[in-house]
């Protein structure tokens, strides 16, 4: 049941009272946020935490054995069946959407996105694919986000050619320019450690990268021996002000549920609650 749906469904039963729809649905807050949660287009996504940083040791605290570090931030391309962003660890235990659930129905589980999920998360692939070649997988989520999303008409249709050309494009000429940035670095590299300029070698980039990576675990690896008295004592203090903010949270909810159950029998009388569910359960 969507919000849409929702809201209908209390239009009709309330007669158009504009006044009188506005308190069901406050007094049926968690009816709603349960709608927002289950509705087709997601209301959350999984971004950037902090970013993705070169610079490990400013990666600490409860986040630090994260490789990539993101988490929520808006699921606004979910709707087009294939999002603009990477799942990762933060997302299995986000708090407000369970995408793992969610990617478990059946209308959901054979997706795209759904695919993107699991592939992000190395969760293993579901039995109707895991033996099938990838064009074939390929069209069979094509068909299966057919069939949740429809049919993109033809003008969409171009504008998401054009700009997944134009985002490929842009992608290569940046890669291109850290590659010549990367390069230029290793030959500088060479001429510092005495090396002739006849006898310059120009690595590939896998290489300088792999060489790069290597010195960054060494960094943080470095900096965690130095510093490990000060990143368990940060660590503590996150964990206790996570731990607050955790009962901070529980306690409004608990204040909020007893406000609008008194709420509801002040303006709607217990009657017309059980009613009002009745129809609820119908629904859906």
């Amino acid at each position: 049941m969507t919000r849409n749906q929702l809201v209908k469904s209390i239009v009709e039963e309330t007669g158009y009272d504009k006044e009188m729809v506005a308190n069901v649905l406050e007094s049926f807050e968690y009816k709603v946020m349960d709608a927002i949660a289950t509705e087709d287009t997601l209301q959350f996504a999984f971004g950037k935490f902090w970013g993705e940083t070169k610079d490990p040791y400013k990666i600490t605290g409860f986040y630090s054995t994260f490789e990539k570090i993101r988490a929520l931030e808006g699921w606004s391309q979910a709707k087009l069946g294939y999002p603009h962003f990477k799942f990762s660890k933060q997302a299995l235990i986000c708090l407000k959407v369970r995408p793992r659930e969610y990617f478990e129905q059946p209308e959901n589980r054979y997706t795209s996105l759904a695919r993107k999920f699991r592939k992000d998360l190395n969760i293993p692939e579901i039995a109707e694919y895991k033996d099938l070649p990838e064009e074939k997988i390929e069209e069979l989520c094509k068909q299966a986000d057919v069939e949740k999303h429809g049919e993109i008409s033809s003008s969409r249709a171009r504008f998401l050619r054009r700009h997944n050309n134009w985002n490929k494009k842009r992608d290569a000429a940046r890669d291109e320019i850290k590659a010549k940035i990367l390069i230029d670095e290793d030959l500088q590299k060479q001429r510092d450690n005495g090396v002739a300029e006849e006898d310059l070698v120009v690595r590939p980039i896998e290489e300088i990268k792999a060489d790069k990576e290597k010195e960054w675990i060494a960094i943080n690896e470095q900096f965690k021996k130095d510093n490990a008295d000060w990143l368990r004592e940060r660590e503590e203090r996150y964990k206790k002000h996570y731990y607050k903010v955790q009962e901070r949270e529980a306690q409004k909810t608990a204040e909020r549920e007893e406000r609008f159950s008194q709420l509801r029998k002040e303006n709607l009388g217990e009657d017309y609650l059980d009613e009002l569910d009745d129809d609820y359960e119908d629904l859906n």
